[in-house]
């Protein structure tokens, strides 16, 4: 796994903020490793090793890169937290059977939940972290910047990717895009994929719209045909049959 850090907004690196008198991280990815870097290249970006790291959610490409934060403020919801907690090891311990022999770094990850939560929104100066509630799993929070018109969405608004719906509530996901659109973001930072604007919420919410009008084993449709992870779509029509 790799990644590649490139100024999105004035002060505003994908993952990394500066807040001003502080600097933020958002989210973890998979590896501790990787987590390692993004800890250096935010105290080179910013000038200051960060003070504030934030859980978008409980899945583990957001989260299992914690442990090389020890030592500073870990933030989530309350139901974040307390999912990481329980449905956490659970998921790792799957993911060590299922790859561990390929991901050896697996086996050395220590599980480390967040230290602190937020009910509602939680004001950062420069930035406001927020939680509508549950979608894309039962409890997501994204970032918010107005003075650059920045949104860090997590994995509520990923771009020319399938999202993953298996642990969400799709129509509880879509009033969440809705109330997000309203925020006129310039720049959006997905969960996954590039970079994108403000329109991309309108293609997050038309996706989830169609994927709840379709039967499982039916065909992707035409304009489905480009996304990366094709293997995601007939996984998340079961998905939404099983409830």
């Amino acid at each position: 796994m790799n990644y590649e850090l490139f100024e999105v907004a004035d002060g505003v690196w994908a993952a990394i903020v500066d807040l001003g008198d502080d600097t933020l991280v958002f989210d973890t990815t998979l590896s501790f490793q990787l987590a390692q870097r993004l800890r250096q290249e935010a105290r080179r970006l910013t000038g200051r090793d960060p003070g504030l790291l934030v859980n978008s959610h409980w899945h583990g490409d957001h989260m299992l890169g914690n442990q090389s934060f020890t030592g500073i403020l870990i933030v989530s919801t309350a139901r974040t937290k307390e999912l990481i907690e329980t449905l956490g090891p659970r998921r790792l311990d799957a993911n060590r059977a299922a790859h561990g022999e390929k991901a050896p770094e697996l086996h050395a990850t220590v599980l480390t939940p967040p230290t602190e939560t937020f009910d509602e929104v939680l004001d950062l100066g420069r930035a406001q972290l927020i939680t509508y509630g549950g979608g894309h799993t039962e409890s997501d929070a994204f970032l918010w910047i107005p003075e650059v018109a920045t949104l860090l969405a997590a994995d509520l608004v990923v771009i020319d990717t399938h999202a993953w719906v298996g642990d969400g509530d799709v129509k509880s996901w879509r009033r969440i895009l809705a109330r997000l659109d309203e925020l006129d973001a310039e720049t959006v930072i997905p969960g996954h994929g590039p970079v994108g604007t403000g329109d991309d919420i309108a293609l997050m919410d038309a996706y989830l719209e169609e994927l709840l009008l379709l039967e499982p084993g039916a065909p992707m449709p035409p304009e489905f045909a480009d996304l990366s992870h094709p293997e995601a779509f007939e996984r998340n029509l079961e998905a939404l049959r099983a409830r």
